[in-house]
């Protein structure tokens, strides 16, 4: 691939450059709104009216062009552009929403084809860390690397909040109680007392000489994670509020350092009476308390969120659009808000059906994220005739033409669909499945996007 020039420069005089950039760039010859900030500039392309949403030129998230006809080796360029981008920043597109809005794209015409839109894209988990926090991590303890996220910003907060509960507590009696805590989930007895039994088959001697019983139950009773200035009847969480906001922060260290993130549901066992409690048929851990979680396929965390249920506080500005929708938006908001748009083609972004839309991934696609993920059928306003008495392997896949927005139905063991603004069905690629009255497993050529879907989703897996 030829190297892209860039057609828009940041100088101080940004507004001269960027009506002429929009004169070379044939996408944007419609009109263009900016704000100059500093040094840099926020511009919205705005197409005319009659344009059909395709370019003759192959225009990237940074507003890059190419020559799409072929380069200098003589091979062909795929063009992959069939939407205007929005250069904004992500401030500017949060003030965007609107509390009444139903939909993210309201305005999105579809125009739907029997064929899928090419994407020239390959795809991997790539770690980019910096050689220096590499070499940190590599020679950190596992107690260094606790500390990393359990920080003394974290500490002091509890044994500030714990003081006022009419309990003091130094940092190091803080530490010991959260190793004792840590030590019983991995050695377990039927009674918390058990760990300072007389009897020796009960009796656990890095707990006794770590803290007396007396001292162990006297924090565990009087320990908190909020003050009373803190109180808020409307937020279902705010005795943990702060706690979880530090921790969130410290989540993001090093920042979005993968390629590949997963966006899913995790729970965190729990069996006590609280109105959080959630149960979800068919999970690994089905009783507890439910979190909207944002991972690399490795399985590291980077956002979180605590799900306070239906209506909740924390719906924030897209309350009426579907659960899926704000779940998603608010969980990328740390990308959106700490990867330039430059780096954002490097990401693509996985969910299942719970968040699966047309509308949500035209609407991350137009800010320069690409996502996969299976869909319902009553999502997409159009069909895929693969029924269940269809052999294994056969696929049909329609696109799109106005957001190269690919949808595919591949019969497996029942019909499963699939939308992606990444992949499509070429190239195909070998499973091992077993067909019907067979014993022997064969292989079937799989669409592309099915094959990646199951190579990068379940990062959040990894920790529940």
């Amino acid at each position: 691939m030829p190297k892209r020039k860039s057609n828009c420069r940041r100088e101080n005089s940004s507004s001269a450059n960027l009506e002429q950039s929009s004169q070379r760039n044939p996408v944007a010859q419609g009109s263009i709104e900016y704000d100059e900030r500093g040094e840099f500039i926020n511009a919205n392309i705005i197409p005319n009216a009659e344009d059909s949403g395709e370019s003759d030129s192959d225009i990237s998230i940074n507003g890059n062009s190419d020559d799409s006809s072929e380069d200098d080796s003589g091979s062909e360029q795929v063009d992959d552009s069939t939407t205007t981008f929005i250069v904004n920043s992500y401030d500017d597109v949060y003030k965007s929403y609107s509390g009444s809005q139903k939909k993210l794209e309201n305005d999105h015409q579809y125009e739907w084809l029997n064929r899928e839109h090419n994407h020239n894209r390959t795809f991997t988990n790539e770690i980019f860390l910096k050689n220096s926090d590499k070499e940190s991590i590599l020679k950190s303890t596992p107690t260094n690397l606790f500390e990393c996220f359990f920080t003394l910003e974290m500490k002091d907060h509890i044994i500030e909040c714990t003081k006022i509960n009419g309990c003091e507590m130094s940092r190091t009696e803080l530490d010991v109680f959260i190793g004792i805590i840590i030590f019983t989930t991995y050695i377990k007895r039927l009674s918390q007392r058990d760990y300072w039994s007389t009897d020796s088959h009960l009796r656990a001697e890095p707990v006794v000489s770590a803290m007396s019983r007396k001292r162990f139950e006297q924090i565990k009773s009087k320990i908190k994670f909020h003050k009373l200035e803190e109180r808020n009847n409307t937020d279902r969480i705010y005795r943990v509020r702060k706690l979880t906001d530090i921790f969130r922060k410290n989540l993001m260290r090093y920042g979005i350092f993968s390629t590949v993130l997963s966006i899913y549901e995790m729970m965190l066992k729990f069996y006590g009476r609280t109105v959080l409690r959630q149960f979800i048929k068919g999970r690994p851990v089905r009783f507890g308390i439910k979190m909207w979680a944002l991972c690399c396929a490795n399985g590291y965390l980077f956002d979180f969120e605590i799900y306070c249920g239906k209506n909740s506080d924390t719906d924030g500005v897209l309350s009426k659009c579907t659960l899926g929708n704000r779940v998603v938006v608010n969980m990328l908001q740390v990308v959106f808000s700490t990867v330039t748009l430059r780096n954002r083609d490097q990401l693509h972004i996985y969910f299942d059906n719970l968040f699966t839309s047309p509308d949500l991934l035209i609407h991350l696609k137009k800010y320069g994220l690409c996502a996969t993920g299976t869909v319902r059928e009553n999502r997409v306003c159009v069909k895929n005739s693969i029924q269940k008495k269809d052999d294994r392997g056969k696929y049909e896949v329609k696109h799109d033409q106005n957001s190269g927005l690919n949808f595919l139905t591949v019969m497996d063991s029942k019909p499963v669909s699939i939308l992606s603004t990444a992949a499509g069905a070429t190239p195909l690629s070998p499973v091992l499945r077993r067909q019907k009255g067979q014993k022997e497993k064969r292989e079937l050529d799989f669409p592309r996007a099915f094959l990646i879907y199951n190579k990068f989703m379940g990062g959040v897996d990894l920790r529940t």
